[in-house]
């Protein structure tokens, strides 16, 4: 039920002390160190469609906060912030571009060491 989701007032820029709405969010995990929490809000009063908290930020895991009008491919980009580490990519085609479409799937050489490499990544023995 979309009315059960949370308005985020974000007014402050990225990674500034966190508003009400957000540190609440946050509080939430109870994970371990290298789970990702998704949650979905109905809007953000800045504008912006997504964002992440790496578990630097929240003491406990990865967290991803995104809209539900553009949860699509704006989750997966806020999954590679987590994945890959704050910043855009020049190129419209890659998944981490300022504004991704549906259409940026692409990942370069770089981001995909990274994500190979990022703490939420788990390689068991077989």
């Amino acid at each position: 039920n979309n009315s059960d989701l949370l308005e985020i007032d974000d007014t402050s820029a990225v990674y500034p002390d966190l508003t009400v709405e957000e540190s609440t969010l946050l509080g939430l995990n109870r994970g371990y160190y290298t789970d990702i929490h998704i949650y979905y809000v109905n809007a953000f009063t800045s504008g912006i469609t997504g964002r992440a908290y790496p578990k630097e930020r929240t003491s406990t895991d990865g967290v991803i906060v995104t809209s539900i009008s553009s949860a699509n491919i704006h989750t997966a980009h806020e999954v590679g912030h987590l994945l890959i580490g704050p910043g855009h990519h020049p190129n419209p085609n890659n998944l981490m571009y300022d504004t991704p479409t549906l259409w940026s799937t692409e990942l370069d050489l770089n981001q995909i060491n990274a994500i190979l490499n990022s703490v939420y990544v788990i390689y068991e023995s077989q």
